[in-house]
């Protein structure tokens, strides 16, 4: 299934003209995706750790190419190596997405949670490339960064950071 995903955006990459997205108005709803899998051996056996990150962004894209919307975003940890990494995160959306398909964005998370830690806040950008495969279909990629700081640690003392830089696969819909 990952891989088809990698293809698909792959090959929709090479032959996608691009967004063009300034040149229009609308509704835009994009999926994107990071996946990250990791086997640590030892003498004693080995132990499987995957984390997935998707993001759900919807907004309006106006006819200059500005965005305003919300994101939600879903992080999935299975493994032994860290346990309680699982969370969502809930924010604001601002950004710009020019006629060559290049954009930037910017995230303010209002509510996020990560395991036992809540009442998080904080902020990504996101940079990136759409193409148009066909219609209103459009992949591409991004590099995202992100820091959210925890206020509430369920018993444990001080904040907890996380400051984060990965890529993303994008799938999107602008009608």
């Amino acid at each position: 299934m990952i891989l088809l995903a990698v293809t698909v955006c792959t090959l929709g990459l090479f032959t996608a003209t691009p967004a063009k997205a300034a040149s229009g108005s609308g509704v835009l709803l994009s999926f994107n995706g990071f996946m990250y899998n990791q086997t640590r051996e030892t003498n004693g056996g080995s132990s499987d750790d995957n984390t997935y990150i998707y993001d759900i962004k919807l907004g309006y894209l106006n006819g200059s190419g500005l965005y305003f919307g919300a994101i939600h975003t879903t992080r999935n940890h299975n493994g032994s190596a860290i346990s309680g990494e699982s969370g969502s995160a809930l924010g604001a959306s601002l950004g710009y997405m020019g006629d060559a398909g290049f954009y930037l964005m910017g995230h303010y998370y209002l509510d996020a949670k990560l395991g036992d830690n809540s009442k998080g806040t904080g902020y990504q950008g996101d940079f990136g490339y759409m193409g148009n495969v066909s219609g209103p279909f459009y992949v591409g990629t991004e590099l995202t960064y992100r820091n959210i700081t925890y206020t509430d640690r369920n018993g444990g003392a001080g904040n907890l950071t996380v400051k984060e830089l990965f890529p993303m696969l994008t799938a999107a819909f602008i009608f």
